[in-house]
């Protein structure tokens, strides 16, 4: 198969994907696999193999790298002008009044946080791309109090346990995000 012909089946495998940029320009891809959606920077390994894994399948062959580097390019500018400019978040997001963190897991799920308590988000309006060293963490369990933290803080006093506890709520705003 030609160069140009496999940069097409390239172009047409990546349709299953929506493409956008951040604001530094970055192309991203939103995917859904296995039921749930991932968002994968283009020049990522992780899309790469992605697509190379679905070229594969259709052909039983491997994409040339010039073809996929051309195939690459061109989603690049697809995401880069024709595609919206977003917002993308690592670990930490904020939007509408709530605060989202990515639970890094293999179903892409986070936990919405806002006024009125949390729960697992399975598609959050937010987009996540994790870096490579991130390990998942934990689900949270109902329930839990934040006073259980105060032993393990040195405080001279309960109002200092207050204070640290109203302090730490603010920096999560704003934090972790891509502009």
């Amino acid at each position: 198969m030609g160069a140009v012909r496999s940069t097409d089946v390239l172009l047409n495998i990546a349709t299953a994907a929506q493409l956008f940029h951040a604001s530094d320009g970055t192309g991203f891809a939103d995917l859904i696999v296995d039921g749930h959606r991932e968002t994968w920077p283009l020049r990522g390994k992780r899309f790469q193999a992605w697509l190379r894994q679905q070229y594969y399948e259709r052909t039983w062959d491997a994409p040339s790298p010039a073809a996929l580097n051309a195939a690459l390019n061109v989603l690049e500018a697809q995401a880069q002008f024709d595609g919206l400019q977003r917002k993308v978040s690592v670990r930490l997001a904020e939007q509408d009044g709530l605060i989202y963190l990515d639970l890094a897991d293999e179903f892409w799920r986070c936990v919405e946080i806002g006024a009125n308590g949390w729960r697992i988000a399975e598609d959050p309006p937010v987009k996540f791309h994790g870096s490579a060293g991130m390990q998942p963490l934990p689900l949270p369990l109902q329930g839990g109090s934040i006073e259980a933290l105060a032993p393990f803080v040195n405080l001279a006093s309960d109002n200092d346990f207050v204070l640290v506890v109203a302090a730490s709520g603010r920096p999560l705003s704003g934090l972790g995000h891509r502009r």
